[in-house]
């Protein structure tokens, strides 16, 4: 029995010894969890633009590691495997080019090295430090590598989570509800009163896309609008309810990436055409109008749980 087992308990003794492999296996190479939620920062959340291509990710057991987005170099004079360092750990050390400079990388496994083709570009992650030669000034230097995600596989990882929060099933859904269908007797009947009706009312349709009444310039009218009745307080209401279950709704705009994702579901619960691009212009303008808006005082404190 260890003196940690016999002071505080098996169970106990258990968990510590659990946590330290954890971290310990963290520290040396990153998990797939860890790669997944790394590349939905980096692609999803954009976390490397607005600056220099790096940022930080702390992990469920502690372990910080530094992402950068790196090429692993190509000289022009030979190959950069003839300036790979082997170490006497057995690993090797390898230039990775970050923003035109050379930051030498520590791969205490040299065969995910090997992975890496040169002139490509990659997500590195591991612990970004500094050593001093002793010809030199202090150096930046990456050691351990604790793992590599190519653009191809990032774009794929960050994709696998959009559709597990709902994202594209979202998109799925909307793209199978624009489907045309076929219309009943009943719908035909109704569309030919419709008819009838507007011919002796002999004035275009209103909503939102409405015209006027100038008789001159009422057939280009008829052609152009979309007659819906759909106001900017039921768009209002759409939005609060999906920033309901979702705060992301509040930093939506039109560059968001997810936008166009947004912008269909609102559209989808509103019962609209989302192949309209009219209808996509108007309700997009007063959806984002609420988004800027913000959430009202009783909506701020509202935990979500869920996405749209």
């Amino acid at each position: 029995m260890s003196d940690l087992e016999d002071t505080f308990g098996p169970d106990f003794a258990d968990h510590v010894e659990k946590r330290v492999q954890e971290r310990r296996a963290e520290r040396e190479r990153i998990s797939d969890e860890t790669k997944k939620a790394i590349a939905n920062l980096a692609i999803n959340e954009e976390s490397f633009k607005g600056g220099d291509p790096m940022f930080e990710y702390t992990t469920e057991e502690g372990i910080t590691h530094n992402v950068l987005l790196m090429q692993l170099a190509e000289p022009r004079d030979g190959s950069v495997w003839s300036m790979v360092n082997q170490l006497d750990s057995g690993g090797v050390s390898v230039p990775l080019d970050y923003l035109g400079e050379w930051i030498w990388s520590i791969f205490n496994d040299p065969e995910m090295a090997k992975t890496m083709e040169p002139g490509e570009w990659y997500i590195v992650v591991g612990n970004l430090s500094q050593w001093e030669p002793d010809d030199g000034p202090a150096r930046d230097q990456i050691a351990p590598v604790r793992g590599i995600i190519g653009l191809e596989e990032a774009k794929e990882l960050a994709s696998g989570v959009m559709d597990e929060e709902g994202f594209g099933e979202a998109v799925e859904e909307e793209e199978e509800s624009s489907e045309p269908e076929e219309p009943s007797k009943d719908d035909a009947l109704e569309t030919d009163d419709d008819d009838e009706q507007e011919e002796e009312d002999e004035k275009p349709s209103g909503g939102i896309f409405g015209g006027g009444s100038d008789d001159e310039e009422e057939d280009d009218e008829e052609e152009d609008s979309t007659p819906i009745d759909t106001t900017y307080g039921e768009v209002a209401s759409v939005v609060e309810e999906l920033a309901d279950e979702e705060d992301e709704v509040w930093e939506v705009h039109e560059d968001h990436s997810e936008y166009d994702t947004f912008l269909l579901v609102v559209i989808d619960k509103l019962g609209l055409d989302a192949s309209d691009e009219k209808v996509k212009k108007a309700v997009g303008e007063m959806a984002l109008d609420r988004v800027d808006e913000g959430p009202r005082d009783d909506e701020e404190d509202e935990d979500t749980d869920s996405l749209f």
